[in-house]
């Protein structure tokens, strides 16, 4: 088979060569036109809820703010990790969702309800979803 196969490329020289001309045209465009991802995005979407809570100590706040908006966010679904952040006013919950996430319709069911159980605290809570490059800021500040 190899042989039939040399045989045939040196006794047509011309149509090894339209080929592989084609080949290297057909290579180069491709190489051109296709998109590569030099540094993928290896992290996990993020959704972060920023909370501020002005005037309260840090307990306060993990009591009356983080804690109810974690207990809201870990009921949405495909939830993979919650870690929260409490300081003084200040509150910052990282929901991990899997991957491939529709980050808009996973967050979005958990977009309600932390707005609706920080009323005790008086505090608003702003959510950003967190996609490679692109932040996008739900509660439209």
């Amino acid at each position: 088979m190899l042989n039939k196969i040399i045989y045939y490329s040196l006794h047509n020289r011309l149509v090894v060569l339209i080929c592989s001309l084609l080949l290297m045209i057909a290579g180069t465009y491709t190489a051109f036109h296709t998109d590569v991802d030099v540094f993928p995005d290896l992290n996990a979407p993020t959704v972060v809820i920023m909370t501020e809570a002005n005037g309260m100590a840090p307990e306060e706040v993990e009591r009356l703010v983080t804690f109810p908006v974690e207990t809201a966010v870990n009921g949405a679904m495909d939830v993979r990790r919650v870690r929260s952040s409490s300081t003084t006013g200040f509150s910052v919950v990282w929901v991990e969702l899997p991957r491939p996430p529709d980050c808009f319709r996973k967050a979005g069911g958990c977009r309600g309800e932390p707005a609706g159980e920080c009323r005790e605290a008086d505090a608003r809570p702003s959510i950003f979803h967190l996609r490679g490059n692109d932040d996008y800021r739900a509660d439209g500040r």
